[in-house]
Formats: C-alpha cells, structure tokens, sequence
C-alpha cells in the first residue's frame, strides 16, 4: 500500500511539474487560458473513467473467482 502510494505522489509531482509549463506554452500559441484548462479537465475524466473501469473489472474479475471456488452455485 505504501509503495503504490509513493508511485502516486511521485506521478502527481510528475504532472505538476511538467503541467505548467505545457499550460503556458498552449497560452502563448494560442493567447488563452481556456484550451489549457479544457484539456486539464479532459484528462481529469479520462482518468477517472480508466479508474471506473478498472474497478468493474476486478470487480467482475473477484465474482468470477468466487463462482469457480463455490460449486453449488
């Protein structure tokens, strides 16, 4: 749990880092904060969409285990 927390962090610090200067490189190309924005907020629900999936998927991975260790169902 500790170590998947440290690769967390360190993918955060990542982002930030790399983040800012990228959303001020977007503004001087295109003179606006906005498209910097949309595409934070886009990769915001990408990311919590892969989340959602990957949790049905081992949740349906867990019943599925369940079903083949309990025969009588």
């Amino acid at each position: 749990m500790t170590s998947s927390l440290g690769v967390m962090y360190l993918l955060q610090g990542i982002g930030s880092i790399i983040g800012a200067p990228i959303v001020g490189a977007i503004c001087v190309a295109v003179g606006s904060f906005d498209i910097g924005f949309y595409i934070a907020g886009a990769i915001f629900v990408a990311g919590s969409l892969c989340s959602f999936v990957a949790q049905a998927i081992h949740r349906r991975k867990k019943l599925l285990m369940e079903n083949e260790n309990n025969p009588m169902h």
